[in-house]
């Protein structure tokens, strides 16, 4: 058997005598059945035309530097680039007209078209969708966006080795999701009590909260204890806010009269004084731990307490000269706090003996006036 054969019409034969086709390339046994065939480096081209074999079809393109699968089956050289087994293209043709006009990758149908602002890149299945990025246990998985001005304007980032989420926009940090669950806000490290869940810092000058509600009388808040019963909420009104706390009846149960409410009010101690952050605004209140004896659901917090120190953990930004383990906050005043609002109830319970008094003599001296 011939290795190689020209034959006198042009035909090129490797391992092969039939005359049917221009080029054949043979499986010989000597071979095991391998057929390659290799090019010169440097740019090759197929012009246009049709080669077909095993059902691969290249047909209409002027350069094939371009092409489209418009079947499991077929390559065509159109202007985008499908596969059409499960897909994975580049634009859409007639037979998918819902891929969008970036790439593409679909498992399964879904029904949805896509949209037209954001279809760079989409990725399509019937059940559940999703897309992966994979790091290194001590690496960080990032997405960016970018325009002319700043290649990394915004970003959302993943660090492995703290593990927290990391969201930017105009080039800086705005807030993350510590690895506890923590919500940290215009911050990147948490500045109070560690047991908190968001932490929102302020800026000069700037307000820190806005609360709208869409109606007026609706709540803007509203609080639940550990069991979810609702505790307390507070509501919006045309021109008003109201600080609620729960008070329903049929929650409560032993109740009784206050009798001493003259005698506990006198054991109270308001006074005038300053903050000493603020020494020229003086204002009028009680120390907490003068009330804590006298009305102790008023009060918050133990006497003389004191906020442990705080330090660096993986994660934080480390000043220069820091690491992580040295102390970033030094142990501070755990104040205690009073809900001033607790004392209405015995106000009123003075009061009201007082006025049981006032009556009481109002009516002795209009005896004796008229004795």
């Amino acid at each position: 058997m011939a290795e190689l054969r020209v034959k006198s019409t042009g035909t090129l034969k490797l391992f092969e005598n039939d005359n049917t086709s221009s080029v054949t390339i043979a499986s010989p046994a000597s071979l095991g059945a391998d057929r390659t065939v290799t090019l010169p480096d440097g740019d090759v081209t197929l012009v246009a035309g049709t080669m077909s074999t095993g059902g691969v079809a290249l047909t209409g393109s002027t350069d094939n530097t371009v092409t489209t699968v418009t079947g499991a089956d077929a390559i065509q050289g159109e202007t985008n680039f499908i596969y059409d087994g499960t897909i994975v293209g580049a634009g859409a043709d007639g037979a998918n007209a819902d891929l969008g006009a970036g790439l593409h990758i679909k498992t399964a149908d879904s029904g949805a078209s896509v949209q037209a602002s954001g279809d760079e890149l989409v990725i399509e299945g019937s059940g559940d969708s999703g897309m992966t990025i994979l790091s290194g246990t001590s690496g960080s998985a990032s997405i960016y966006f970018g325009d002319s001005g700043d290649d990394n304007i915004a970003s959302l980032q993943y660090h492995h080795g703290s593990n927290y989420m990391q969201f930017n926009t105009n080039a800086s940090e705005r807030m993350r999701i510590a690895s506890d669950g923590k919500v940290l806000i215009n911050t990147s490290s948490t500045f109070a009590d560690a047991n908190s869940l968001v932490y929102l810092n302020g800026e000069t000058s700037r307000k820190v909260l806005y609360i709208k509600i869409g109606s007026n009388g609706y709540d803007a808040q509203r609080f639940f204890n550990a069991s979810t019963t609702e505790v307390g909420s507070i509501q919006i009104d045309s021109t008003a806010t109201v600080y609620n706390t729960t008070s329903d009846y049929r929650l409560k149960e032993n109740e009784t009269a206050i009798t001493d409410g003259i005698e506990r009010i006198k054991q109270l101690k308001p006074y005038r004084f300053n903050f000493k952050v603020e020494p020229d605004e003086t204002k009028d209140g009680f120390f907490a731990h003068e009330v804590s004896d006298i009305v102790p659901e008023a009060i918050c917090g133990e006497k003389d307490a004191m906020h442990p120190e705080v330090l660096y953990v993986e994660g934080d930004e480390l000043p220069e000269g820091k690491e992580i383990g040295d102390v970033k906050e030094e142990t501070k005043i755990d104040p205690q706090g009073i809900d001033q609002a607790k004392l209405v109830p015995l106000l009123t319970s003075a009061l009201q003996e007082a006025i049981t008094k006032i009556e009481t003599l109002e009516t002795k001296v209009t005896a004796l006036e008229n004795a």
